[in-house]
């Protein structure tokens, strides 16, 4: 039977690299995935007047599976980011961001590690008001922290360790600060915790874990994180291994899964044909196994990875000669 997958092009090279994307995963499905394209960002603000229409909403509601390309967010004011709203509309309360090591130059090896970032409260989805008279530049900011949110972002977390055969999980926070919330997490984290004995479970402070993973990022396996503190470390991550180019991302609810390339959308170089489609094919082949589609997530992956290792088959910006299309090719030969 053949599967359904909402896409999102997205903006800038948005096409380029899910062009390439769906391209590899047609070949190493047989062409097995219904592709159906839903819209969303500044292009789509342009020519509809909304960032995020509702039909692209009802789309991923009914066909449970989604994968966006790179999405532009105005700085300083214009629309609402397209990807807090998805999460936020959609519940997504799972951000998802594996970084590997992958044999590129100058990253760091033996990296294996996967941030569980909280995706729908806490300081990167605040409430800002303006208070005091006009012009006085004074922001309010309200945030929300839910035992319940940790509870469930921290069970998705364990439950994926065990699966992946990982056996350390640490809880990133700020709880000699901000004691109250912190105690929140503190405590629903270790109540998780205590349901996988076979799992070790510690806490640590969050600028304490900005120097372990500058240090010794080996030493770590799954970090679960506050959205904002999410945000930074996840990418402090990526630097390891290459940075956000080579590193995919995911956002989980309970019934519905948005697969992403986390990084911008590049509008310097959009419609050139040199853009790096690895971070969206990396999302991807996490799908292809999110869908029960295991062996051709397997083979999807390690042929990029294979790639990836031969510094004649990368795109420009891993230092390599390859185009989009040239290097779409390379690992369609290595499948």
């Amino acid at each position: 039977m053949m599967k359904s997958v909402v896409y999102i092009n997205g903006d800038g090279i948005g096409i380029e690299v899910m062009r390439a994307t769906r391209a590899l995963v047609d070949t190493v499905t047989k062409e097995g995935i219904e592709w159906i394209e839903a819209k969303a960002g500044e292009n789509c603000f342009l020519t509809t007047g909304n960032p995020l229409p509702p039909e692209t909403l009802e789309l991923i509601r009914e066909h449970k599976v989604a994968i966006k390309g790179p999405t532009t967010t105005p700085s300083g004011g214009g629309f609402t980011s397209v990807n807090v709203r998805l999460r936020q509309e959609l519940d997504l309360y799972v951000g998802l961001r594996p970084s590997w090591s992958l044999g590129l130059p100058n990253t760091r090896r033996n990296v294996n590690l996967t941030v569980f970032r909280q995706n729908t409260e806490g300081l990167y989805a605040c409430k800002e008001e303006v208070k005091g008279p006009s012009g006085s530049r004074e922001v309010l900011l309200t945030a929300r922290f839910s035992e319940e949110a940790m509870y469930r972002l921290a069970l998705k977390a364990f439950h994926y360790a065990r699966a992946q055969g990982l056996t350390h999980m640490t809880l990133v926070n700020k709880e000699n600060i901000h004691k109250v919330w912190g105690r929140v997490y503190h405590d629903a984290f270790d109540q998780v915790a205590a349901s996988f004995p076979d799992i070790t479970a510690d806490h640590m402070l969050v600028d304490a874990m900005g120097m372990r993973l500058v240090s010794q990022p080996e030493k770590y396996q799954v970090l679960v994180i506050e959205n904002m503190f999410g945000d930074i470390l996840s990418d402090v991550c990526a630097g390891l291994v290459g940075g956000l180019g080579v590193t995919p991302g995911a956002n989980l609810g309970e019934d519905i899964a948005l697969f992403e390339a986390v990084h911008g959308s590049a509008p310097d170089i959009a419609g050139r044909g040199i853009a790096n489609p690895t971070a969206l094919m990396l999302s991807a082949a996490m799908m292809l196994d999110h869908m029960g589609l295991v062996l051709e997530s397997k083979r999807m992956k390690r042929a990029i990875i294979h790639t990836l290792k031969n510094n004649k088959c990368r795109t420009g910006d891993l230092g390599g000669k390859l185009n989009t299309i040239q290097f779409t090719s390379a690992i369609m030969e290595n499948l």
